[in-house]
């Protein structure tokens, strides 16, 4: 999860980047915000022969939560799916 979440401030954001992981409760948020202009999350059709724009599917498919801040210095937060 990380790796996908590092690998698309990388490619699509800016330096720096900045990773976070906290526990709520008995959930862990991972959370990873770069200096780039942000984007609009959309829901695609998953297509895992794609090359490209699977980061977040992927992520969504190990059985994350995703939240993604609009506007500048995206914020991705992601809830790990352990913890209960």
């Amino acid at each position: 999860m990380l790796g996908e979440l590092l690998a698309n401030a990388c490619e699509h954001g800016r330096l720096p980047i900045h990773v976070e992981l906290r526990a709520t409760g008995r959930r862990w948020q991972l959370s990873v915000r770069d200096a780039g202009s942000g984007f609009v999350h959309r829901a695609l059709p998953f297509d895992p022969a794609a090359y490209r724009g699977r980061g977040l599917q992927i992520v969504e498919r190990l059985g994350c939560a995703i939240y993604v801040s609009s506007g500048a210095y995206p914020n991705i937060e992601v809830t790990l799916p352990f913890g209960d």
